[in-house]
């Protein structure tokens, strides 16, 4: 739970430099998936990578170039809207205490693509159901499935046919 976070979270700031300590433990927040302007920071720091890594923050920061990040520290107000995230997911008010615990069990949940976890409306309206119990602070967990090889993708071929294809998953590499 909360403590493997904050382990992943540390294990990836001690690769970074001490002034992204921050960024780490955003990464490891999924709420910078849906909250104005979380995307956006993962994207000004390593556009091109942060594409290439399926826009998963946490490989992003693992595999970015060290120039990237010293590049990184001297962009005009990153700092300051990663710390301002990050201090106000810190500073959200406890789970309503009115409300009850609920586990939420579906097979999957899309939450963001960088967590491969579904293939299509269910998972998309699962993900949203999480994504609006935290922004109204309902203690809801939800439990899926996370298979090795993933969901399967959809591809049509030159000749029209549909090809489905499935790629591994690292969930280490994951920001869960």
């Amino acid at each position: 739970g909360d403590d493997d976070l904050r382990r992943a979270a540390a294990s990836l700031a001690a690769k970074l430099p001490d002034e992204l300590e921050p960024i780490a433990r955003l990464a490891y927040d999924l709420r910078w998936a849906w909250t104005p302007g979380g995307v956006e920071i993962f994207r000004e720091i390593g556009a091109d990578r942060f594409e290439f890594f399926g826009e998963n923050p946490v490989e992003l920061l693992e595999h970015l170039p060290e120039e990237r990040l010293l590049a990184a520290l001297a962009m005009p107000g990153l700092l300051d809207r990663v710390r301002a995230m990050v201090d106000g997911f810190e500073t959200d008010p406890d789970p309503r205490a009115d409300a009850p615990s609920v586990a939420f069990v579906c097979a999957e949940f899309g939450v963001h693509p960088c967590i491969p976890i579904y293939s299509g409306g269910l998972g998309v309206l699962a993900g949203d159901m999480l994504k609006e119990a935290s922004d109204e602070r309902i203690p809801m967990i939800g439990v899926g499935i996370l298979y090795s090889k993933g969901v399967f993708h959809q591809r049509i071929d030159p000749a029209g046919m549909q090809q489905e294809f499935w790629s591994d998953v690292d969930a280490n590499g994951l920001p869960l």
